[in-house]
């Protein structure tokens, strides 16, 4: 597209080229799109890894909802949750009730236990 601008429309190339879009009568202020490069395209595919820091944001309040709402660990292998959390953030791929149940929980469980601890030697 922007061979074409170049091509046929120098005038109009040169004002997005160096940022300075005017409007003139007749026509509106162009403005540069941009368009993420490749590289950046695939990190936001990848965003959602298992060591990436939304996963961890994620896995944290799925542990979290566990835990206070006092849910069985086994609702994050049912049909429901998985549909649900595809539906909602399709890029993360929910993690075993093994993860949660010897992971994420215990880390959990240990922190508060590290703050309760801290609180009443004060």
């Amino acid at each position: 597209m922007f061979a074409h601008i170049r091509d046929n429309h120098p005038l109009q190339f040169r004002e997005i080229k160096s940022g300075h879009a005017s409007s003139s009568a007749g026509s509106s202020s162009a403005e540069a799109i941009v368009q993420p490069t490749v590289q950046e395209a695939f990190q936001r595919q990848a965003s959602y890894g298992p060591s990436s820091h939304r996963a961890k944001e994620i896995n944290h309040a799925i542990a979290y909802c566990i835990a206070k709402d006092m849910i069985p660990i086994y609702t994050v292998a049912k049909p429901g949750f998985l549909k649900l959390m595809k539906t909602t953030v399709p890029l993360y791929k929910v993690p075993s009730q093994k993860f949660f149940s010897k992971t994420e929980l215990p880390k959990m469980y240990n922190s508060l236990k590290e703050d309760v601890g801290k609180r009443i030697a004060q």
